[in-house]
């Protein structure tokens, strides 16, 4: 009889805990479309294609006069603007293609070789490899803005997102703005923040970066010298990177294509080690991503989720205040203003 009335305390005592938090408001995000240039399947046996792209197909004599073309490496090519061009057009093929795409297996390539854009991948990428490349010749004077938000919430209100589906890095989706509109109407005054940030305006395919750090100093080694030791200063680096890339969602599309990576790497712990006679710091960095493609529409907006960034929430820069602001998570919000 003992362990009868032992279940029915836990049973009430279970009854009795508190009420789970009910928004007045709750936002839909929905899974995003399949985009113009997915691949479903990637079996088959590769084969290699060339592709002969002169500068101005992929951009107009406007934009190459604004426009840095230079290639990730850095390196400049005097006089020639095709290799800067068509290493950005590998740069949008890798990044509209899911993760690894071109990393499974040994046998696939792509690169650029002079005035060449190099690609070996099996027949059912290749076709979207060329209808992506007919779509950044179609669009090549289109100039797309970008509205970007970030809404940090308590985690115990997150009752006011219904769902969030899984994307390629991390939890995010779709939703209309106007939905967005109303929850920060509604709920930002008392218990929500918004951080405004200053759109983006990008050349059609060109990457875009927003970033907010924070550097903090640390001793990082000693020097000797005659009688004792010289401290080695350098700095850790932690904060927010989200990183951007638009193309319209095929050549004759009015809606677009959004891939959006977010980045936030947070300072955890120093480690203090006493070697001999002199003190070295170790830092600990964690580092969180979330990242996806978005198909949008005109009223549509892409969502992520993602821990907020110390400079959301505007911590001091100090040692003693490490880590991001417990008990908080935050939806990175994009959107395409206008295209013209």
């Amino acid at each position: 009889m003992r362990l009868a009335w032992s279940v029915l305390l836990l049973l009430a005592a279970a009854c009795a805990g508190p009420t789970v938090y009910q928004s007045e408001i709750q936002i839909s995000p929905r899974p995003s479309p399949r985009g113009a240039f997915h691949v479903e399947d990637y079996s088959g046996e590769p084969e290699t294609r060339r592709y002969r792209i002169k500068p101005e197909e992929l951009m107009d004599s406007d934009a190459t006069a604004k426009y840095d073309v230079r290639p990730s490496d850095g390196a400049r090519h005097p006089g020639n603007l095709a290799p800067g061009m068509l290493a950005e057009a590998v740069g949008v093929i890798r990044t509209m293609m899911p993760p690894g795409a071109w990393d499974h297996d040994a046998r696939l390539a792509l690169y650029v070789e002079r005035d060449e854009i190099v690609a070996r991948h099996t027949p059912a990428v290749l076709a979207q490899v060329e209808r992506l490349l007919e779509t950044l010749k179609a669009h090549r004077n289109t100039r797309v803005t970008l509205r970007v938000q970030f809404l940090t919430i308590p985690i115990e209100e997150m009752g006011v997102i219904r769902h969030l589906p899984a994307t390629w890095e991390g939890l995010g989706g779709v939703i209309d703005r106007r939905e967005i509109e109303t929850l920060m109407k509604t709920c930002i005054p008392q218990r929500m923040s918004l951080t405004m940030m200053p759109r983006l305006t990008l050349f059609h395919g060109q990457a875009g970066v927003v970033t907010m750090a924070s550097r903090f100093p640390y001793l990082k080694g000693a020097e000797p010298k005659a009688t004792d030791y010289s401290a080695v200063i350098d700095e850790v680096s932690t904060g927010l990177k989200l990183s951007t890339r638009v193309v319209a969602d095929g050549p004759q599309s009015d809606r677009f294509l959004v891939h959006a990576a977010v980045e936030v790497q947070d300072l955890a712990s120093f480690t203090s080690l006493r070697l001999g006679d002199h003190v070295v710091q170790v830092p600990a960095v964690l580092t969180r991503r979330s990242a996806g493609p978005f198909v949008l529409g005109p009223d549509q907006a892409a969502v992520l989720l993602g821990p907020p960034a110390r400079a959301l929430n505007g911590l001091p820069g100090s040692l003693g205040s490490t880590a991001s602001e417990p008990g908080r998570m935050t939806l990175y919000l994009l959107a395409v203003d206008r295209a013209e």
